[in-house]
């Protein structure tokens, strides 16, 4: 039987090595962290630990099962408090500029664009700032990492996302697919918004596809919009300190020109993107108050460099983003409730209202949650005559995401009026 004795001499090795270095920077955060609340040191990372081990698994263990609850613990145990030190010197030692909007100058920059080729993914990073002024002021700026994933190319990340042809049939697109998103982390999957950016062959930016996740519930509202401007009533408890009676208005910039000679339709694994110098994306809640938006949220990364797959060799930075949002969500939410700011509770059921204003949209609605017995799609056909709309008719159907095609939708018999779920049974709408 082999000897143990080497493998407690590595244990006992790194035990002592990570003690040294807890010692080292526990003066430094507890610094910090008296500095900014002037209130109990360690209450952040005490409350931050329980929301995060006492809610998210909770969700975790109900939608995803034991498997992934079990990697969430793991590896939230090593990595969550190393995330919180990061967090609080990138926070309070480093100033994090704000994201300027469209309309702001921007320096130009000399830089050679990154181009994208097949298997290849582009490596973001900038800033995302949030301006509230609901109840409570509350404004933070943060940086951030993203990926540009061409969807047609790079496969491996629809397990988690839609695949690029059941974007396209959502989108009614025939180009390549850009996925805007952060992939799991060492099993952990956070993504406050994804964006699939939709073309056509020639190179035109056609729809949108908002992916929209709430957490901690892990429910998902996935709908198209308009790159250039689009209202869109809010269908899902996402921005809890806000009341469901809300519409959001999305705005987003191209994020890349197709490479001419590259998209071809039986080859689209192999286009090749030219990354523009900035990515934008915004968020305006409506309907605007007297003093402008209650809420408003912008995005402005950049392109660093393109890579070959996703690891924590090739973007270190960018790796371990999806636990630190989870971080940044919380220590949010706490920061509210301190303010004053009122908790609204998970409806747990559709908002019918919301649908039917949706009705009028183009392509389907997806939802998907634990409040819901299955996944719902609800999807509109438009016959038209030009720009003209002669008719439009709903229908839902449940399923699973694999069988999300235009020959199964149309399968199902057409309504006239939109059905939704009230909680215990599907109801005709009005």
């Amino acid at each position: 039987m082999p000897s143990s004795r080497p493998l407690l001499l590595i244990m006992a090795a790194l035990l002592i090595l990570c003690s040294r270095m807890l010692l080292l920077l526990l003066p430094l955060v507890l610094q910090t962290l008296l500095i900014y609340t002037l209130l109990a040191p360690i209450a952040i990372l005490v409350l931050g630990l329980l929301l995060f081990f006492g809610i998210q698994i909770h969700y975790t263990f109900k939608t995803e099962g034991m498997i992934s609850t079990g990697w969430l613990i793991v590896t939230s145990l090593i990595i969550f408090p190393v995330l919180t030190i990061i967090e609080f010197i990138d926070g309070f030692f480093f100033t994090v500029p704000a994201a300027k909007r469209p309309g702001d100058k921007q320096k130009q920059e000399n830089e050679s664009p990154v181009i994208v080729k097949e298997g290849e993914v582009a490596v973001l990073k900038g800033v995302v700032s949030h301006r509230r002024k609901e109840q409570a002021i509350n404004n933070f700026d943060y940086h951030v990492n993203f990926y540009i994933i061409p969807l047609d190319s790079c496969t491996q990340f629809q397990g988690d996302h839609l695949s690029a042809d059941q974007a396209r049939e959502m989108a009614m697109t025939d180009g390549p697919v850009l996925l805007f998103t952060n992939p799991k982390s060492a099993g952990y999957h956070q993504n406050p918004i994804t964006v699939y950016y939709c073309y056509n062959l020639d190179g035109t930016l056609v729809n949108c596809i908002a992916e929209v996740t709430n957490t901690p519930w892990g429910e998902r509202v996935t709908f198209l919009f308009d790159p250039k401007g689009d209202n869109v009533p809010k269908t899902l408890h996402v921005s809890p300190f806000l009341d469901m009676n809300r519409a959001w208005r999305l705005e987003g910039s191209l994020p890349a020109t197709l490479i001419p000679g590259t998209a071809k339709k039986d080859a689209l694994h192999r286009t090749q993107f030219r990354m523009m110098p900035t990515i934008d994306l915004s968020v305006t809640c409506l309907p605007n108050c007297e003093n402008g938006s209650p809420f408003y949220a912008f995005l402005r990364v950049k392109p660093v460099k393109a890579a070959k797959g996703i690891s924590l060799w090739s973007s270190p930075r960018a790796y371990f983003m999806p636990q630190r949002i989870a971080l940044r969500i919380y220590w949010q939410a706490f920061k509210l409730l301190i303010k004053g700011v009122r908790y609204c509770p998970h409806p747990r059921e559709v908002d019918v209202a919301a649908y039917e204003t949706l009705v009028n949209r183009p392509g389907p609605i997806v939802i998907e949650g634990s409040s819901l017995p299955s996944r719902k799609y609800i999807f509109r056909e438009f016959e038209a005559d030009g720009s003209k709309v002669e008719r439009v008719t709903s229908s839902v159907i449940s399923g699973d995401m694999d069988s999300f095609t235009k020959e199964s939708l149309q399968e199902k018999p057409m309504i006239s009026m939109l059905q939704y779920f009230d909680g215990k049974s599907w109801q005709q709408g009005h």
